[in-house]
């Protein structure tokens, strides 16, 4: 592609950064959603989602979220960005709350809060930490750790144990 094909789709650089930020929310949101899929069960389901929201040094997770990330920053000053922004924080709450759903009518979760609410903490929880991940302040396994404590709390099932046998 030439610069003019560029300048052409792309007016503006914010518009070539929504473009991006688009396409990597989109890919991230549709990966993650099929690898949860995969997995029989809404513990097993709450837990690999939660994996899967950690970014992992050496791998494409770690790119994805620094890009993100970067991108992200962008949302609170140029409308470009906003609206996939809202999209991607979105499809990943309702992610969440598909699995809490099915988790309280499986029995297995009692959320101290409604589910949309429930939903919205683990995903600001999951942000919260990757940050610290990417910065190199925590560990990936620690991350996870602590966001599978926090997932314990909200939907009153302990997911440590559950996680650690099943690996």
């Amino acid at each position: 592609m030439t610069p003019a094909n560029v300048s052409y789709y792309y007016p503006s650089i914010f518009d070539l950064y929504a473009g991006a930020f688009e396409v990597v929310t989109e890919q991230f949101v549709q990966d993650r959603q099929l690898r949860v899929e995969r997995v029989d069960g809404p513990i097993a389901k709450l837990i690999e989602c939660i994996r899967l929201g950690v970014p992992t040094p050496g791998t494409s997770s770690l790119s994805a979220a620094l890009l993100v990330g970067e991108l992200a920053i962008l949302t609170n000053r140029r409308v470009e960005l906003r609206a996939s922004a809202l999209q991607f924080e979105a499809d990943q709450i309702a992610l969440f709350a598909e699995i809490l759903n099915a988790g309280v009518a499986a029995g297995v979760f009692t959320p101290v809060w409604p589910v949309p609410d429930a939903a919205r903490l683990l995903l600001a929880g999951e942000d919260g930490l990757a940050t610290a991940v990417i910065a190199e302040r925590i560990s990936p396994d620690e991350s996870v750790r602590l966001l599978l404590e926090h997932a314990s709390v909200i939907t009153g099932c302990e997911l440590v144990d559950h996680a650690a046998g099943s690996r």
